[in-house]
């Protein structure tokens, strides 16, 4: 899937983030998330950010923030979100 929906490069970088972490670089974690939401986070220079809301067995959540390139429709970054 990974291979369908981002570019190389970001797959690259994806790799790289997991084996510093130790955790699944799309999750930004060890587990699945046990539901989560979708939110519009803007958009602009040809790009629009999508976020998603993971959550947890036990109550907590995560937000990981997915750049989409609009002229292909390909995420081309995946980042925690803004401190």
């Amino acid at each position: 899937m990974r291979g369908e929906f981002l570019t190389p490069q970001l797959n690259t970088e994806l790799d790289q983030w997991a084996a510093v972490h130790d955790a699944d670089p799309v999750f930004r974690a060890q587990s699945v998330p046990t539901d989560w939401s979708v939110a519009y986070g803007g958009s602009g220079a040809g790009h629009s950010t999508v976020i998603l809301t993971e959550y947890w067995a036990g109550g907590g959540h995560t937000d990981v923030w997915y750049q989409l390139r609009l002229a292909d429709l390909r995420i081309d970054g995946l980042q925690d979100p803004p401190a």
